[in-house]
């Protein structure tokens, strides 16, 4: 059974390939993929944040460590652990803390896994921004792929009263030296890659290598299919947050910054009856969950938006910042990244993925209650009116989500737990819902 996504692009840009290729002419840009770093979102509580990059072996990235919400301190302490194998750490350059003392100062000291900052004053200072900034060098032998920046810290003020600051780690980001898209070789992304594609998904004689197939595989899930056409479509559009396979490669647009998450008296969500907490405005950070108890979480790796047993980490911690008007964007606190989907005229269903910002309605949300379901939400697209949707209902470690049409399932039901509370509620197993309900 096919897809409805694939057999509708299999009907506009397979059957209709060569009007394709000529508007594509006319409206993508082509160029090479380039890397670029995630952007830190601004913050309005509390919070020390480790920032996320990307390159590929062998490159040298900037990472900042910035502070967030400071009504006052006097002393500070930082440790950031990372994976060897991966980053080496090469300098560290001071921000709006000075002077610094780090590990990384003392070339007697040999760094192994993690490093150390430094700082203290006698009298409070309420300074926001980048506390310092750490160059790494990407190993040359690094793993393509997610490495983890982790945090820790001890912060006071000049009363010696031990400050909380919300740690937030980063991801040092490894791209593979594979140029994605490139399907003819000749070391570019261009529209001619695009039509080599759909040659060869409409069955024209078209031969390609075990290495051209790999290249091809954009949407990065191990096979050929209309996804890729559509993503290296979007990507060669220059749409912003399109990544062609497990790299963070972005196109050149620019990207606008996340807004602060200010309440609004009608972004309110009441959490669901068997947890603590209130609404967004006192509770900005949720867990999402479905009914089976899966959580949403950010795959770093993949770029999609999947489900995971819940462990508390900030992978699956979501902030929920509202547009003004009744809508959402659903902000992943290890990334920055937001929740998003695509268009597709007449598709009843689209992907889901994780992307930078960029204000466009296929990032905003609405949450809809449940007739009958308290405290249970289906998560509606702005742009698309597709509803967020479990893939096949199938509730296990690493199951996509999708922006399918409403089915009144239990698929498209979740709930949001506000990250502070120590468990989950108990398993809720709902009857089938009928679309008359």
């Amino acid at each position: 059974m096919h897809h409805p996504l694939e057999l509708f692009v299999k009907k506009r840009f397979i059957k209709k390939m060569t009007a394709c290729a000529l508007g594509l002419n006319m409206i993508v840009a082509a160029g090479a993929s380039g890397v670029s770093a995630a952007e830190t979102p601004p913050l309005n509580r509390p919070a020390i944040q480790v920032g996320s990059v990307s390159g590929q072996p062998g490159d040298e990235v900037d990472v900042d460590v910035s502070i967030h919400g400071n009504s006052g301190l006097a002393g500070i302490d930082i440790v950031i652990e990372f994976d060897p194998a991966q980053v080496t750490p090469l300098s560290i350059s001071e921000g709006i803390l000075s002077p610094l003392v780090s590990n990384l100062d003392d070339a007697q000291v040999t760094i192994e896994n993690y490093i150390t900052a430094t700082w203290v004053n006698a009298s409070n200072i309420t300074d926001n921004g980048v506390l310092y900034t750490i160059k790494f060098k990407i190993q040359d032998s690094a793993d393509p792929g997610g490495s983890a920046l982790k945090l820790t810290h001890n912060i006071v003020s000049e009363e010696y009263t031990k400050l909380d600051f919300e740690p937030i780690e980063g991801i040092v980001t490894v791209a593979s030296k594979i140029l994605y898209g490139d399907i003819n070789g000749d070391g570019r992304v261009e529209t001619k890659d695009l039509i080599l594609l759909l040659q060869y998904l409409a069955g024209w004689k078209v031969n390609l290598t075990p290495d051209q197939k790999e290249v091809a595989d954009v949407y990065y899930d191990g096979a050929l299919n209309t996804l890729d056409a559509i993503k290296l479509a979007q990507f060669l559009a220059e749409w912003v947050g399109i990544r062609l396979g497990p790299n963070d490669v972005a196109s050149t647009s620019t990207t606008t910054p996340l807004p602060t998450a200010a309440p609004t008296p009608e972004a309110t969500v009441t959490t669901s009856s068997t947890t603590t907490g209130g609404d967004v405005s006192s509770n900005p950070v949720f867990l999402v969950e479905t009914m089976e108890g899966f959580v949403f979480d950010d795959d770093a790796d993949s770029g999609e938006l999947v489900i995971w047993a819940p462990h508390g980490g900030i992978s699956q911690m979501v902030e929920l910042r509202p547009t003004g008007d009744g809508y959402f964007y659903l902000v992943f606190l290890r990334s920055g990244k937001v929740i998003e989907t695509i268009f597709v005229e007449s598709s009843m269903s689209t992907p889901i993925t994780v992307g930078g910002f960029t204000g466009d309605e296929l990032q905003q949300w609405k949450l809809e209650d449940v007739p009958g379901w308290d405290g249970w939400y289906n998560v509606v697209n702005r742009g698309s009116g597709l509803l967020l949707d479990v893939l096949d209902a199938e509730y296990k470690d690493g199951t996509p989500l999708q922006a399918f049409v409403p089915t009144a399932s239990d698929a498209q039901m979740f709930g949001f737990i506000p990250a502070g509370v120590d468990a989950l509620p108990p398993d809720i197993h709902p009857p089938a819902m009928n679309a008359d309900d």
